[in-house]
């Protein structure tokens, strides 16, 4: 999956389980839950530009995954937690034990090189990547429209505060 995906199906979600638990959604900070959606890519694919890593290496892993669980705990960043944990499972990196289940599947990550381009390439011929983007754009759309984002005061709101109220 890509960007919009990523993301668009980790707001949902997130709102939906909020929902649920009836909490509100004001005391949550929305951009570090964009942020988790997007990190094990932020990291592993300039990683894997330079050849250091996979596309899907270090931050794929259930490790780091872990390890951002923890330091979320810590400083009370469940958010990033969350995003970071619905990256890995719309990734489905379950399904791909020796880079989750890494060092414990062996102790070296395969570098396969895929240029930027590559990236590029897939929205343009992946019809699952043109499809998922799709609707995680419409995820976003929907989240922008229940939260009133298209007016410049509420946009500037959550883009300093993170914090969102509904409309």
């Amino acid at each position: 999956m890509s960007i919009l995906a990523h993301i668009g199906f980790t707001l949902i979600l997130f709102l939906a389980l909020l929902k649920y638990l009836g909490k509100d959604v004001g005391s949550y900070d929305f951009r570090l839950l964009a942020i988790g959606a997007m990190l094990p890519d932020i990291i592993d694919k300039p990683l894997c530009w330079l050849s250091l890593a996979p596309g899907r290496g270090y931050s794929h892993t259930l490790l780091f995954m872990l390890i951002i669980l923890a330091l979320s705990l810590r400083f009370g960043l469940l958010e990033l937690a969350f995003g970071n944990f619905m990256h890995l499972m719309l990734d489905m990196m379950f399904l791909e034990t020796k880079i989750f289940l890494w060092p414990l599947e062996g102790s070296h990550l395969e570098v396969t090189m895929h240029t930027a381009s590559y990236y590029w390439d897939q929205i343009f011929t992946s019809t699952f990547v043109q499809v998922t983007e799709l609707m995680g754009l419409i995820c976003i759309l929907i989240f922008a429209r229940t939260f009133g984002l298209y007016r410049l005061s509420a946009l500037r709101s959550f883009i300093l505060k993170g914090r969102l109220t509904y409309t």
